[in-house]
């Protein structure tokens, strides 16, 4: 990945915004106030420190709550897609020390950056429960539906995984066996621009230098948005700011 970041960057919030020095990084405890699955209630109590940076901080969500997907364990785990190898833009919160190549072995929540039809930048934190999955949006165009998006995103309305897993096992019993252990997964609709770039980037590699390089692209090349819990968040720069990047840029 690129060790030369570009003159001009396009914002991928505001394309005909320039890349300045944020005016505002104030940090913001950040409390729910309430939880629709009360299951999820007593790991809310401690604050998360959030500073904004992106220049579109209206749509900044600091205090919205988190939601229920309205998604049972048998249609979707966080856990079994979102590290895993078919996408790099999420990234596992808690015990660093468990992860590994499929993810981390106890992270609940993840921190993702998506991309939207329209070319702009969401970013939202996945809580896993035993039952279902929470979401909460931390950063969103103003009135944009993150719902229905991450219906979208996850495929939800495609066949039932429910009904699927049954019929593909009576035809492989080794599926059998996994099935029983890995439940949940779904192939998701991510951005095609990104999914390229990704692909482009997994040529003999693997999951975690993959991980690595797609970082470097967002932290070079993309917009810095905000930092939550530590963790610097850039949005995925768009195909006319990774043009200006020359051969040796991105070796």
């Amino acid at each position: 990945a690129a060790n030369t970041p570009p003159s001009k960057r396009t914002n991928d919030l505001s394309p005909s915004s320039k890349r300045k020095k944020p005016r505002v990084q104030q940090a913001v405890s950040t409390t729910p106030t309430a939880v629709t699955n009360p299951s999820a209630a007593s790991s809310l109590a401690q604050p998360a420190v959030v500073t904004p940076l992106s220049q579109e901080l209206k749509s900044f969500r600091y205090d919205e709550a988190f939601q229920d997907l309205n998604v049972s364990a048998t249609e979707f785990r966080p856990s079994a897609v979102l590290t895993t190898g078919q996408c790099f833009h999420w990234k596992a919160l808690g015990d660093e020390t468990a992860e590994s190549a499929w993810g981390s072995h106890t992270a609940t929540e993840w921190l993702g950056v998506l991309r939207t039809p329209c070319r702009q930048s969401i970013v939202v934190l996945v809580r896993e429960t035993p039952e279902s999955v929470l979401f909460r949006t931390l950063h969103a165009p103003k009135g944009f539906d993150v719902r229905a998006f991450l219906h979208e995103y996850i495929q939800l309305e495609s066949p039932k995984l429910s009904e699927l897993y049954p019929e593909w096992s009576r035809s492989c019993p080794r599926l059998e066996r996994i099935a029983c252990c890995i439940p949940g997964v779904r192939l998701i609709d991510q951005d095609p621009w990104e999914c390229l770039v990704s692909f482009l980037c997994s040529s003999n590699n693997n999951i975690p230098r993959i991980t690595k390089m797609l970082d470097k692209i967002r932290t070079t090349y993309g917009e810095q948005l905000m930092t939550f819990q530590g963790h610097d968040v850039y949005s995925f720069p768009s195909l006319e700011t990774l043009a200006t990047a020359t051969e040796n840029d991105l070796r």
